[in-house]
């Protein structure tokens, strides 16, 4: 094994009750033209909140807050991969694609499943997971 790689991911809500997703350029190798959750990796000495503050801006130009905890998911793999998803409904207004990503969506979790995830959008499980497990969290305090 490799390594250890830390990511962390955001599901973000609109007022619509819609998820941020955002999708690979096409040339980005074998995640290229596929859809992922905002994120990415972690430098070294960030904490998750901080890590998908500076993701989400890098990718979105989007700046966001009162982010929470969702789910934390270890990947034994070439590298073990630690992946935070974290969630929020805080975040600036318009989002403005970086270089990395050509298209943007702000889908229903219900459309989660029919999405053409890249291979590395949930690290080992499908967003849809993610966003269950926040579903659920939810329903836990209403």
């Amino acid at each position: 094994m490799a390594g250890r790689i830390d990511v962390a991911k955001i599901l973000l809500q609109n007022a619509e009750g819609q998820f941020l997703v955002v999708k690979k350029v096409e040339s980005y190798d074998e995640m290229g033209g596929k859809w992922e959750l905002p994120g990415g990796k972690m430098e070294s000495g960030e904490d998750r909140e901080k890590s998908v503050k500076r993701e989400v801006l890098e990718e979105t130009d989007l700046k966001v807050e009162n982010l929470q905890d969702v789910v934390q998911v270890e990947v034994e793999a070439e590298n073990r991969v630690n992946c935070y998803i974290m969630y929020s409904r805080d975040f600036t207004v318009e989002a403005e694609l970086s270089d990395e990503h050509i298209q943007y969506r702000w889908v229903r979790p219900d459309e989660f499943r029919d999405m053409d995830w890249h291979s590395d959008a949930g690290y080992g499980l499908p967003p849809m997971v993610f966003l269950q497990k926040y579903l659920e969290k939810e329903n836990e305090y209403m």
